[in-house]
């Protein structure tokens, strides 16, 4: 889904120029700031949809948006631990 393409381009796991590696570097936290807003609205547009099949699918895509949410504000946290070590 959208959420591993993300999590796996910026933590350059999928094969990129050299000049997007650099890209994705020099401008991780911003890169991160709009994945969590990404996340947001993807969590707002989720819980205002039903299912039929008892939402056990919907239910687990939730919890994908839940666990991806979590890791970018994790690597939010983890660039700004860093910020704070180098002052």
């Amino acid at each position: 889904m959208l959420t591993q393409l993300s999590r796996d381009s910026i933590d350059m796991k999928v094969p990129m120029l050299d000049e997007f590696k650099l890209h994705f570097m020099k401008n991780r936290r911003r890169i991160l700031e709009n994945y969590r807003m990404q996340a947001v609205g993807m969590s707002m547009a989720l819980s205002a949809l039903k299912s039929n099949d008892n939402d056990a699918g919907l239910a687990a895509l939730k919890q994908e948006v839940e666990l991806y949410q979590a890791w970018v504000l994790e690597e939010i946290h983890k660039i700004d631990a860093l910020k704070e070590e180098a002052k």
